[in-house]
């Protein structure tokens, strides 16, 4: 904030943003290798548990959410249907995907997954589910 003493309200000193750039350029990049954005939807609500993450989905193609540090995490998939891919993803530190497997979405659509928190950052991380194509 403006009124602690941290603050640079000149940007004088651009190395107080550096972290942030890092992590902007990371999403940036995840989101043009991975996600035609464009086309996608809100989808929050269809992260039944934890409660904080975001989504977005491409009806019947994907569904990709920032999920909040948890062990596992439940999410309402019924816009996809048949086997999927799962890759996770480490917003801080970039990289490679991590390969999940893959899963048949059940008729309800709920689904509970794993997350493989020592690969991913202590905030949490991205989930990224695909329809496998034949």
């Amino acid at each position: 904030g403006a009124k602690t003493q941290e603050n640079d309200l000149t940007a004088e000193n651009l190395r107080l943003r550096h972290d942030l750039w890092q992590y902007t350029h990371i999403a940036n990049t995840f989101f043009n290798q991975h996600i035609p954005w464009w086309a996608t939807t809100p989808a929050h609500a269809k992260v039944i548990s934890p409660a904080g993450a975001l989504a977005t989905e491409m009806s019947e193609q994907l569904f990709v959410a920032f999920i909040p540090k948890a062990s596992s995490v439940k999410l309402d998939l019924s816009g996809l249907s048949g086997a999927v891919s799962i890759q996770w993803f480490n917003p801080l530190t970039g990289g490679e995907l991590i390969d999940g497997g893959s899963i048949t979405i059940p008729h309800d659509g709920i689904t509970e997954l794993t997350m493989p928190v020592q690969q991913l950052s202590e905030q949490g991380g991205v989930i990224l589910i695909k329809a496998l194509t034949n």
